[in-house]
């Protein structure tokens, strides 16, 4: 059979002659990369904090009162702004104080307001009867 016969193709191979394909400025492209890779922010991970909870935390800064700072977002970053601060962050309940130390930086708020409440495993009461 014939190689040009068949499904696959065939046919000539590599043809000789004529130069591999450049680039505008002369080179050589196959089997290269030509394009740099652009520097990106994309793996730099930072801190996210809720907008509001920024302007809250600096209008009462500023105005020097001691103010809870209610907040639903458990998902905020901690910043190192917020030590001395005392946020009421919500537990699906109620809005628990939570007063930020230097400890505190860099974790989130829903660290420290416990949305269930574990009373302990049943007690035994073939124990208690003794």
């Amino acid at each position: 059979m014939n190689p040009i016969d068949h499904p696959h193709g065939g046919g000539e191979g590599r043809t000789s002659g004529g130069r591999t394909p450049v680039t505008p400025w002369g080179k050589d492209t196959k089997g290269t990369r030509t394009r740099k890779n652009k520097a990106t922010d994309k793996f730099i991970i930072r801190p996210f904090v809720d907008g509001y909870l920024l302007k809250k935390a600096d209008a009462v800064q500023t105005s020097g009162r001691k103010d809870v700072i209610k907040t639903w977002s458990r998902r905020s970053t901690i910043l190192p702004q917020f030590v001395g601060l005392t946020f009421g962050v919500h537990n699906g309940q109620k809005h628990v104080p939570v007063i930020v130390s230097e400890e505190m930086v860099g974790m989130k708020f829903g660290e420290f307001a416990p949305t269930r409440n574990f009373p302990g495993h049943a007690a035994d009461k073939k124990a208690k009867r003794k």
